[in-house]
């Protein structure tokens, strides 16, 4: 079956699905449709026209209120939105309802969405609340035993938490902590997820740089961005927040000749 006919098939389907839901007047059952219009535009690369479903979709669930569905979609929303570098939009999407977070029992689905508001304040470079809230984040993966899970779900590992304060404790100009989390990574660098991984380059590029080893700096930085580009072109904020950083360490630590190289 090629795509074409798939897609077809599937959009039947779908279609099909949501006329029923609309003639019997069952919103759970449109927004589901909705969701899957949604999932199917993305998988064929169509993302505005998922992004118009998926809206659709959790405006209805918001409607309804049951706190499990809205999660599940504004989740989805959030990520695509902070992808897009559309910081404000992704922490509004989850700072709507975290007040609720209370209400569920799914430690996953309540730590995803940290997580979430966590990436959206990071990369906006709200760092004092990001490195508060990643904290929270660690504390939740430690007692609900949720560590293992990262390479099978949305959540982070504890090493992805340290990455990021690693990046943050940088950006603060406190580089002693920066090396302390990084030589705590070293010892389980493997847990680091894939999308996050590259920022161990990163993280070697600012500490060569700290020790004026700039030829090797630029190369451990250099290795950062292609790897990110080499994973997927969704981290392509990543690769912007990476080079806007390091540009800003480098002006900290006052290494002005390969700050005009970035």
């Amino acid at each position: 079956m090629n795509d074409e006919t798939l897609r077809n098939s599937v959009d039947e389907e779908v279609e099909m699905c949501l006329e029923l839901a609309e003639t019997i007047d069952n919103q759970h059952l449109v927004s589901t449709a909705c969701h899957w219009k949604g999932i199917v535009c993305s998988h064929f690369g169509e993302i505005d026209k998922a992004i118009v479903w998926y809206d659709k979709c959790n405006e209805i669930r918001t409607k309804i209120g049951e706190l499990g569905p809205i999660l599940n979609i504004r989740n989805g929303l959030c990520y695509d939105a902070t992808c897009r570098a559309m910081y404000k939009r992704a922490f509004d999407l989850e700072n709507g309802i975290i007040n609720r977070l209370l209400e569920i029992g799914d430690f996953a689905s309540v730590t995803d969405t940290l997580k979430n508001v966590a990436y959206a304040l990071f990369y906006s470079r709200h760092f004092s609340e990001a490195y508060e809230l990643f904290n929270v984040i660690a504390r939740f993966l430690d007692i609900f035993n949720m560590s293992e899970l990262a390479n099978s779900s949305f959540l982070p590992s504890q090493n992805d938490i340290l990455v990021f304060k690693s990046i943050i404790s940088f950006a603060q100009g406190d580089f002693i902590r920066g090396r302390i989390n990084h030589s705590n990574i070293m010892q389980d660098v493997d847990s680091v997820t894939k999308e996050d991984y590259p920022f161990i380059y990163y993280i070697e590029a600012v500490l060569s740089a700290d020790e004026k080893q700039i030829e090797a700096s630029e190369a451990f930085f250099e290795k950062c961005l292609k790897e990110f580009q080499d994973i997927k072109s969704k981290l392509t904020h990543k690769i912007v927040f990476a080079c806007y950083e390091y540009a800003v360490v480098l002006d900290r630590l006052a290494i002005k000749k390969s700050l005009k190289n970035i």
